[in-house]
């Protein structure tokens, strides 16, 4: 589990965003780190890169519940790690298009609640008991 460690000062929320090239290095956006998105297991990203559509909605997520710390569970997930989990090979967190989140002091079901209201037709979002899931894959998917 990779936490957020929120030290990075972009301004009062709904701020314009910093361009990505002012952004401090390993950083994809301001409050998410590449490594943050690395598989738990191999702690690479094997080439893949994380889509600006899901760092997008991570920070709005984010910025929506008062910039909160935020923990990327998993994100990507090479095949070893993938199939130790117990998920199929045509999970989105196969391609980096996925995260599992926790926003600290938001319940799993608010989070979900939130991203369902926000993106009625899109993505893939899902429910736990201890995380949210979000993809964007581009079709529907709900659980």
């Amino acid at each position: 589990m990779k936490v957020l460690i929120d030290d990075v000062p972009y301004g009062p929320i709904g701020a314009e965003q910093p361009p990505a090239d002012t952004l401090p290095d390993g950083y994809l956006s301001p409050h998410f780190r590449e490594e943050e998105f690395c598989c738990n297991h191999c702690n690479s990203m094997e080439g893949h890169e994380i889509p600006e559509m899901l760092l997008s909605i991570l920070e709005d997520c984010r910025r929506y519940f008062g910039s909160v710390p935020t923990t990327i569970n998993s994100g990507y997930r090479c095949k070893t790690h993938n199939d130790n989990v117990g998920s199929n090979d045509a999970s989105q967190h196969r391609l980096a298009t996925a995260a599992d989140i926790v926003l600290k002091g938001v319940s799993p079901s608010l989070v979900h609640s939130y991203l369902l209201d926000m993106y009625p037709s899109d993505y893939g979002i899902g429910r736990y008991d201890s995380f949210t899931h979000i993809d964007v894959r581009p079709t529907k998917a709900r659980w």
